[in-house]
């Protein structure tokens, strides 16, 4: 099992979806949580299971996505290596992906 490593801005928009989901439900906002932890024990289990995307920017290129397993509106994006699943953002499918990884994408962690 590799390590896991969530960049801050990841853990932003981790409290931001769980903020939005408990406006309206609780519990929404808990099975978010629930399925984001599974979703980050298959990937340090499978770091190879992710969806690899085009992007313009080379920054970019080798991340994967991975859709949560029952809230498959939401994407979490990672980069993987022999040792560790860094996760760079947890975003909503329907955002502007590229822009956002554009305005706030930085280089790995040292």
């Amino acid at each position: 099992m590799l390590n896991l490593y969530i960049r801050p801005v990841a853990s932003d928009d981790i409290d931001e979806i769980v903020d939005y989901l408990a406006e309206s439900s609780i519990p929404a906002a808990q099975g978010f949580v629930k399925d984001l932890q599974q979703c980050f024990v298959l990937l340090t289990e499978n770091p190879k299971i992710g969806i690899k995307r085009e992007y313009h920017s080379a920054a970019l290129s080798g991340m994967k996505m991975f859709p949560l397993k029952k809230l498959s509106t939401y994407l979490v994006f990672y980069l993987s290596d022999d040792q560790t699943i860094d996760i760079i953002r947890v975003l909503h499918g329907q955002r502007d992906i590229e822009r956002l990884f554009n305005n706030s994408f930085q280089e790995p962690r040292s």
